[in-house]
């Protein structure tokens, strides 16, 4: 199959945003503006194979090198020279440099006037006796190539504006997933709310380790990109794809078959799984809520899509300000009943595709999917007590698919441009697709330039007026790769990783950190077995700090914080301390002599 149908063809069943598709390079009418091109060329008795011959003449370097020591012998035919470059902005320019004693010389000045109008000849100048034989600089202004390259950019300054948009959208929803999240995980948060239970409390601490582990199983799972040795660098959408469903699969409880599971049958699960309601029996004393079973999908939307007139993130965003408004510290019923709402809505709207929903299987999978799905009591979607999380957690998988979709769409549009450009390169024998990518971007496509590069051949070069060298943004970066470092900034701290607070020397958390003079931070029982064995220098950067560290090195702000946000950890940590202090105090009355009874 051509590309050009399996472009719209994967446009169309991959149902991207109709907002999307409009600003999508439009193959079919690029590759007729290449005919044009064509045609033109060959009026000016350029057909595509003399200007390969050109092109891969090996001679045409010598002769120009030969020309410029002047040594050139009258009586040899000087091989022709091509450049293909830009000037004043988007205005393609075709240079010939040719004998006049040769055919393709003889064949433009038999050109009508129409045709010879557009020809600028320049008389190039000659260090031998004969003038006759100076080469002749021959530009053939070209207006199908102009129309090419002019449509060409316009289309890829249209999906820079949809990046943008896309990048606000996206860091909107960051911003309110942060919001929401770090006042679900807070317990400060219900310090101020004098009408809370303590099962509250106990929901709100609970939740802060379900996120905790969600973020690390994201960290884990590098789904757009790497920084392992084994596979480094950003992914492609296919495995970002299998990366995702890898992640679900940690959230859900280990009980899906990645490599065997559709994305439509996944999701149509994961969907299940976030609307199973905890048990309202729960007694909030700490354990886990065991789920109701899910009702029956009665209504499965073919479109495993997230489309909306606003953008695809719009229903996501919606639902974090919804929780907002019914307050995050509010009740659990105004916050059920916003999600309730919300479902009827859907069920209601005659347009479903236009609403962001997730994803479910196709129509010939519904007796499957109702009937087979479960919530596995392993999954921690289940787990959460807060009524606030299972939006946020939903809001954040529409994120991370819409982040997903996004990349499918860019490397979509990035092949049909690579695609179209060799097309115009085979079919004119210009080679402009080595030295095209790197692209100027401004304000307005007219005012758009082609940055110079190094040339692939020394017979075929692209030049521009312009001194700029900047990459067009949708063709140079991934928006992926871009939006997943602000989630690692904005997103992940909201929960801390363990990971971070740990000893160096015990590797466990950090509990009563002492700060040493050269701020490196350990645990006081650490600490204190250095300066038993008087040890003065830092384990890690060898000062001489250990023996003078007292009371005042202890870190009270960071000590708070660890017991705030790790207080299973901390207590743990406590205990073992004091266990290990028991013994030790055992030890030394043993050692003193035998227990004597008066």
């Amino acid at each position: 199959m051509k590309f050009a149908k399996v472009f719209q063809q994967v446009l169309k069943e991959d149902h991207i945003p109709a907002e999307w598709v409009s600003a999508a390079i439009q193959y079919k009418a690029l590759k007729k503006c290449i005919n044009r091109v064509v045609c033109e060329l060959e009026e000016f008795g350029l057909e595509r194979d003399i200007l390969r011959e050109f092109l891969d003449n090996p001679a045409a370097d010598a002769a120009a090198d030969g020309d410029s020591n002047g040594s050139t012998n009258s009586g040899d035919e000087v091989a022709p020279l091509i450049e293909y470059g830009f000037e004043h902005g988007l205005i393609p320019k075709l240079t010939v440099t040719l004998d006049p004693r040769s055919e393709a010389y003889a064949r433009l000045e038999r050109l009508p006037q129409i045709k010879s109008s557009r020809l600028s000849v320049t008389r190039l100048p000659d260090n031998s006796s004969d003038n006759s034989n100076a080469r002749v600089k021959i530009e053939i202004n070209l207006r199908s190539d102009n129309e090419f390259f002019n449509m060409l950019l316009t289309e890829l300054d249209q999906l820079d504006q949809l990046r943008r948009q896309q990048e606000t959208q996206l860091l909107g929803l960051i911003n309110e997933l942060s919001t929401v999240i770090s006042s679900v995980v807070d317990p400060a948060q219900h310090s101020h709310h004098h009408h809370f239970s303590s099962s509250s409390m106990s929901a709100q601490q609970a939740d802060m380790y379900v996120w905790r582990e969600i973020f690390k199983e994201y960290i884990e799972a590098n789904i757009f990109f790497s920084t392992a040795e084994a596979d480094s660098g950003a992914h492609d959408a296919e495995h970002a794809r299998r990366r995702l469903l890898f992640f679900a699969q940690k959230v859900m409880g280990d009980r899906h078959e990645v490599a065997t599971m559709s994305f439509r049958q996944f999701e149509a699960d994961l969907s299940v799984e976030l609307d199973a309601t905890p048990n309202q029996g729960s007694s909030g004393d700490g354990t886990e809520l065991q789920p109701h079973a899910p009702p029956p999908i009665e209504e499965i939307d073919d479109e495993y899509v997230y489309r909306s007139s606003q953008g695809p993130y719009s229903k996501a965003l919606g639902l974090l300000k919804r929780v907002k408004s019914a307050g995050i510290n509010g009740n659990k019923t105004s916050i059920e009943n916003t999600n309730s709402n919300d479902n009827n809505d859907n069920k209601n709207n005659t347009n479903g595709k236009s609403n962001a929903v997730i994803a479910a299987s196709p129509p010939s999978t519904q007796a499957a999917v109702s009937s087979k799905i479960r919530p596995s009591p392993n999954s921690l979607i289940l787990r959460f007590k807060h009524p606030s999380s299972r939006p946020a957690f939903k809001s954040f998988w529409v994120l991370n698919h819409a982040l997903l979709q996004a990349l499918q769409f860019q490397t979509l549009n990035q092949t049909a441009i690579t695609k179209i450009l060799k097309k115009f390169d085979k079919q004119t024998a210009l080679n402009s697709r080595h030295t095209f990518f790197p692209l100027i971007s401004s304000s307005s496509a007219a005012e758009s330039a082609v940055a110079a590069m190094s040339p692939s051949s020394s017979t075929s070069l692209i030049t521009t007026t312009s001194g700029v060298a900047q990459y067009h943004p949708f063709v140079s970066s991934s928006l992926a790769k871009s939006i997943c470092f602000v989630i690692a900034e904005r997103l992940i701290p909201v929960t801390p990783q363990i990971d971070d607070f740990l000893c160096p020397i015990c590797t466990s958390i950090t509990y009563k950190p002492i700060r040493l003079d050269c701020t490196h931070i350990f645990c006081v029982r650490c600490l204190v077995l250095l300066q038993r064995a008087g040890e003065d220098r830092c384990p890690i950067c060898r000062q001489n700090v250990v023996l003078d560290a007292d009371e005042r090195n202890l870190d009270h702000e960071r000590l708070k914080f660890l017991k705030k946000h790790f207080p299973k950890e901390t207590k743990a940590k406590q205990v073992e301390t004091e266990k290990i202090i028991a013994k030790e105090q055992m030890d030394q009355l043993k050692s003193s002599g035998e227990c004597i009874v008066m």
